[in-house]
């Protein structure tokens, strides 16, 4: 399986394209032949983009695109648009893509109204508003505002692929440029991974059982105990005096008259919890269980992570290309590999997408939380953050890019991003009064590296430290993510 990230301008416009595993029998059982799937973000190549009018915000690449047509790359599968601003949401470019097109166009609600504006695709039905993303209540449960896109299988016993779009939104930035893009990849397979399907059993199982004992607390559990060990202890009572009487006959007549009464009383059956004709239990003491017994906060015995389908080797380097292929391609280095974890996992891939960033706490956490950890996709396997800081005066929009130290470190540190990708750093050409007094604090490679370092190394241990590949693309610049 492998990941390809193609830079296609100098700002924020990439395209992703994920490849699984090939069929290793083709011939014997292989329905699709193994195919990549092609994720387009934020498209824009040129002409300007243009806030509310030329007077107040005009930008202008200053490094022209690596194509001048969408129609030079392969048909996505999927186009996010991830804001309603024309550096995002292209009207040129977008109409570049066929009216017929099969892509399907998830945008941000504002961005997916201005698409369908347009009136340029046929079917207004693939173009998708995406919803705020919300946790589900318990953990664990299904989500809302997770979009899910299905891949076949590879062969008739495998298993279908999935991909899911997640958008995160900041609670308190008026600009609504603050916000994520979560993605998350599982490949298709050729053959049944057994090893996966028994985790979802057992996590199936142990959910099931975290709910059960969820719904009753300690004190009924207590008290349901104690009622049925006394019922237990007052049957072999009874027992035991019946054989020490050494009356057979009136042993038989008790049984017979003991049936005739519940036939006639059934409601007296619902004190007999057990026949027990020739064991002899242990009396409990006569009065309840004392509640110290019981710990009302018992230890988890689950935790989102106990199970996780995601190894650190999930991703491993690429192998060695032609001279002509390695002037386009540059693999990354590869980060605590073990291939035999990586056989027992399914092949996942996460990726967290904010070109402005936006604040860890409380607007990402509960996706990293609720997502991301308890499916087995941490760490993360790509971050594409911005490393400078924009920022404006407050009546002029504040902040308009984080960057690397507005709380792009911390995002990486917290999901243990382990490669991160600069993006909406470009240097445009920028006109109007809107942008006169904009400011911009750049970062370079070796800054946000040391930066993440002081971060991670913060009361950690060696074991602990955060290691993280960085790096800026070039304008048609590939880097390629690969295993095996």
């Amino acid at each position: 399986m492998s990941l390809t990230i193609k830079h296609l301008n100098a700002d924020t416009s990439f395209l992703l394209t994920f490849s699984p595993h090939p069929d290793p029998n083709p011939n014997l059982n292989s329905l699709n032949p193994p195919k990549p799937y092609t994720i387009l973000i934020d498209p824009w190549l040129s002409g300007p983009s243009i806030i509310g009018h030329s007077w107040f915000a005009l930008s202008h690449h200053t490094i022209p695109s690596c194509i001048s047509h969408l129609s030079a790359l392969p048909d996505p599968d999927l186009v996010i648009v991830s804001q309603n601003k024309r550096d995002h949401c292209h009207e040129e470019t977008l109409r570049q893509l066929p009216r017929d097109t099969k892509a399907i166009i998830v945008a941000e609600p504002a961005a997916a109204r201005t698409i369908q504006g347009y009136k340029h695709f046929v079917n207004h039905r693939q173009i998708v508003p995406l919803r705020k993303y919300t946790p589900g209540s318990p953990p664990g449960s299904e989500k809302k505002g997770v979009l899910r896109f299905g891949i076949p299988a590879l062969g008739p016993e495998g298993e279908e692929g999935e991909v899911t779009v997640a958008f995160i939104k900041a609670r308190n930035y008026a600009t609504g440029v603050h916000n994520a893009i979560g993605i998350t990849y599982r490949a298709p397979t050729a053959k049944r991974r057994n090893d996966e399907s028994e985790k979802r059993k057992m996590q199936t199982v142990v959910k099931e059982i975290v709910e059960q004992e969820r719904v009753m607390s300690p004190g009924l559990a207590m008290r349901r105990l104690s009622t049925s060990t006394r019922n237990i202890a007052a049957r072999v009572k009874e027992i035991k005096g019946l054989r020490t009487s050494a009356s057979t006959s009136r042993l038989a007549e008790t049984t017979r008259e003991t049936k005739n009464e519940n036939e006639a009383n059934p409601k007296s059956r619902q004190n007999e919890t057990l026949q027990v004709p020739d064991v002899v239990l242990p009396t409990p003491p006569e009065t309840p269980l004392s509640t110290s017994t019981f710990d009302s906060n018992p230890p988890a015995i689950f935790t989102p992570t106990t199970i996780s389908t995601t190894t650190y080797s999930s991703l491993m380097p690429l192998e060695k290309l032609t001279e002509a292929e390695a002037q386009s391609h540059h693999p990354l280095s590869p980060r605590y590999p073990s291939r035999g974890d990586d056989e027992r996992s399914p092949p996942q891939i996460s990726i967290i997408y904010t070109p402005h960033g936006i604040p860890l706490n409380p607007d990402l956490q509960p996706y990293i939380k609720h997502y991301l950890s308890p499916n087995g996709f941490l760490p993360l396997t790509l971050l594409l953050h911005s490393f400078n800081r924009s920022h404006n005066p407050w009546f002029l929009g504040g902040t308009i890019t984080a960057g690397a130290k507005g709380g792009g470190v911390e995002i990486a540190r917290t999901v243990k991003a382990r490669y991160w990708i600069a993006a909406h750093d470009e240097e445009k050409d920028n006109r109007g009064c809107g942008v006169k007094l904009l400011r911009t604090e750049r970062s370079d490679v070796e800054e946000v590296r040391r930066a993440l370092d002081r971060a991670s190394c913060c009361g950690a241990g060696e074991k602990d430290r955060q290691k993280c590949e960085i790096r800026v693309l070039d304008v048609g610049e590939e880097v390629v993510l690969s295993g095996t």
